[in-house]
Parts: C-alpha cells; structure tokens; sequence
C-alpha cells in the first residue's frame, strides 16, 4: 500500500528554540576498548558504482540484539560470529569457517556479512535447544541458520532446482510464521548497464528447518520490487505475517540517467536533494505564500486617512496554526532511519522538516489498528540544519523518543555529537562532543 503523507503533530514542534549549547565533556565510561581475536569481517573492494562503494563505506558491521552486540570476525581459520556482552565480554558464538566461493558466470561482486535475528511471535513454543534462531549470509551468496544455545550450530541452506540461483545478497529481516518456516527479506544489487540504472533488487525468501535432523532448504523466492537505494527501513511481524519497506521505488524499465518516479514506499531519494544549497523547505515557501496572499489584493482601494504600513517577513518561521499538518511524500527529505536492532519489530525514520528533525516511527499494521504503520513521535529542534551541515557525518543516529538522549552524529574522522532531548518550551539544547579515540581516517 502507498503512503501518500505523513502526518505531523505539531505539538512536538518546538518555536522558541534558539541554539545548541555546549555541555560538560561526557563521562569516559562511554568508552571501552575491546581486543579482538581477529580482523572485523570487510569485503574486498570489487566494485567502485555508487550503490557498491556506499555499502561498502556505511556498513554498520555491528548487530544490536535487546543488549548484546554481534559481529563477524577474520581469523586464521575461517569466519566467526562473536558476541559482545557487558557481564561476559566478546566471545564466539560459533565458527562459520572459510567460505564456499560462488563461481557461476555473470555472478555480482561479493557484499558484506550481514545477520538478521530471526523474530519468534509470543504464541509460537520453542524447544529449548534453540532458545536463539538467526539467518546469516557470508555476501558471497551463501546462507546459514544459526542456532544459539548452551551448544549453538550452523545449518546451511540448501537450494534446490526450483528456486532461482541466489545472487550475493545481504539478509535484512527474518521471521518465523510457523515453527519450521521462516520467511527471510534480503536484497542484492543489480548493476547499472548501457539501458538500465543501477537498483536493489528485494526479495521474500521463504525458508523450511528441521533441528533435529540438522536440515533447511529454500521453499521459495517472490520478488519485493526495486529501489533506487538499500531499503532504508524493513519492519516485520511474525504475528501478522507482514513487512513494511520504506524504499525509493525503481523503476526496472526506466533509461540509465533519468528521474525515477515516487512508488509504493513513499520516501524520495535521499541524495537526490542537495541538502546543502539555499532553496527554502516547502513547508517554508506555502507558509511564504500564504503570507503574501494575505497582503496582497487584486484591487485597489482608495487611500481614506494615514497610510499603514505592514512588514511580514516571508521566510521567518511559522507559527504552528500555518504550518502544515502533514507532509506531502513529493516534499520529504530523508535525513537518516535506523531499525530497532536485528529482530525488526520496528523503525525509526528522521525526516527533515524545515530546519528541524521529525522523528517518525515505523510498526506493522495489523487487522486491528490498519492506520498505525506510520507516527510522529517526536521532533528535534533544528537538528536536520545542523545534521546537514556537517560533511564529515558517517552515522546519524536517533535516540529512543523520551529519552535522554535524543540523536547522535558519528563522524568519520574521531568526534561523535551526542544531543540531549529538549522540550517543546525550551529555548536552548545542550549537546556534548565525545572524542573517539579513533585514528584520522583518511578514507
């Protein structure tokens, strides 16, 4: 289903705010040095497109479940997955050893390691052998079910003639519908040709185990649609047996070069606004217009007594009962989104309004409540002006609606920018600057 707006709750929106105010340097608590046993996992550059170098570039190569941290580690054996948690440390969940390469002709170039935990419905019993279920990809078009227990193993995913030939993928989502089946959404990129730009291709993989006899295999593979860009938000639901793109639909047919069109996701291009030039938001230019309608006449009337004369400055910001309730998807500008760690339940989508950051939430719609796909859940005072205007930005990061911290900026080079939460009365926020402790990279 397409989403033609999202609407705003002005409420959220804060009209006296006036700056970000430097705080205290944080605590050093915020920083642990952790030693690895091996090399994080990194594939070889292959492909220098835009879609490939933009994986390679901003792959987040860390996977947050509840309060652990997953990774993939090089070591002199194979491939490894670790887990990092505050009362153990980093330790090995299990050994996935030197992959299989993927030698068919006209195969894409290797992607990254990626890891999805599998999302399990209240309803559904599991045995206690697998008290945790994920699917993982090696990127070279290989995939494995991984169980972890007190005695975690690796299944591989077998393929069989009737499912088309996998492509190097990246697993995004997974979830369980019935025990033994899973579903599993993953996309892979499709390189630009003569006719043809280049696009994510997604796909809904359907998955059948068996843990005691060790076994899965690939049911079925149906098609999701392209995008322009990775998806920049998957949510599922094992419940209702649902999944939720926010995407830049492509178009399969469109020329290399041309304008693709709004779809079904209702997000635009990220980069195909430059956020750094001078052209007003429209929710500034109809505020600006109806300003000016609102002084302005097609007739003229006699001049009867002194002549007053009325300044409106065009530009300065609305109040909330002009500003626009919703914005429209031809006006939305995606600033960054982040998922609610590996299992998916949910998103988080910062979108620029004006000069600020509304903070949108991403759930599932269920037969119950078929409108709760998309909610404004909180705004961040002109956190999208200063979010823009740092070219050395990796990672933008939301916080949790309601608490204390309410974004963080993670640049390239050694700083992070971390913003405190601020209420819609308060004139000023507090933001704090974490040196990371990191090596100027030079990339």
């Amino acid at each position: 289903m397409a989403v033609s707006e999202v609407h705003l709750n002005r409420a959220f929106t804060n009209n006296v705010f006036s700056s970000w105010r430097l705080g205290s340097d944080p605590a050093a608590s915020l920083l642990e040095t952790v030693p690895l046993s091996g090399s994080v996992r990194r594939k070889e550059q292959q492909s220098y497109d835009y879609l490939h170098t933009r994986l390679s570039l901003l792959a987040n190569r860390l996977y947050q479940l509840g309060e652990d941290l997953y990774t993939f580690l090089e070591e002199s054996d194979g491939l490894s997955l670790y887990k990092y948690t505050n009362d153990v440390g980093l330790h090995q969940v299990v050994a996935l050893g030197t992959p299989e390469m993927v030698t068919a002709p006209g195969v894409a170039p290797d992607l990254e390691c990626s890891l999805a935990a599998v999302q399990i419905s209240d309803d559904q019993e599991q045995g206690s052998e697998a008290s945790k279920l994920f699917i993982a990809s090696n990127g070279h078009g290989n995939m494995v079910l991984i169980t972890e227990s007190g005695r975690s193993s690796v299944i591989p995913v077998s393929q069989s003639a009737a499912t088309p030939a996998l492509q190097p993928f990246i697993v995004e989502a997974a979830y369980q519908v019935l025990p033994g089946i899973v579903r599993v959404v993953l996309w892979t990129i499709k390189d630009k040709t003569s006719q043809h730009p280049a696009s994510c291709v997604l796909s809904l993989a359907t998955l059948c185990y068996d843990l005691d006899a060790r076994k899965a295999h690939l049911k079925t593979l149906h098609s999701l649609g392209q995008s322009k860009l990775p998806p920049h938000a998957v949510v599922v639901s094992a419940k209702d047996d649902a999944v939720v793109l926010a995407i830049d639909p492509a178009d399969p047919h469109a020329p290399a070069g041309s304008n693709v069109g709004l779809g079904a996701s209702g997000l635009p291009d990220d980069a195909a606004v430059d956020m750094d030039d001078d052209m007003p938001s429209p929710r500034t230019l109809r505020a600006a217009a109806e300003r000016l309608a609102q002084y302005t006449s097609d007739t003229q009337e006699t001049a009867s007594g002194a002549v007053s004369t009325v300044f409106s400055d065009l530009y300065s910001e609305a109040s909330p009962a002009d500003e626009a309730a919703n914005l429209e998807t031809d006006s939305v500008v995606l600033l960054t989104s982040q998922a609610s760690g590996i299992t998916r339940e949910g998103a988080l989508l910062g979108l620029i309004d004006d000069v600020d950051c509304a903070v949108v939430s991403v759930t599932c719609s269920s037969a119950d409540s078929p409108a709760s796909a998309l909610e404004h859940v909180a705004s961040i005072p002109a956190f999208a002006y200063v979010a823009t205007g740092k070219p050395q930005r990796k990672f933008v990061l939301l916080g949790k609606p309601g608490r204390k911290v309410a974004a963080v900026i993670v640049e390239a080079n050694k700083f992070a920018f971390i913003y405190n939460s601020v209420q819609s009365d308060a004139p000023n926020g507090i933001h704090q600057v974490l040196d990371l402790g990191l090596e100027k990279n030079t990339n």
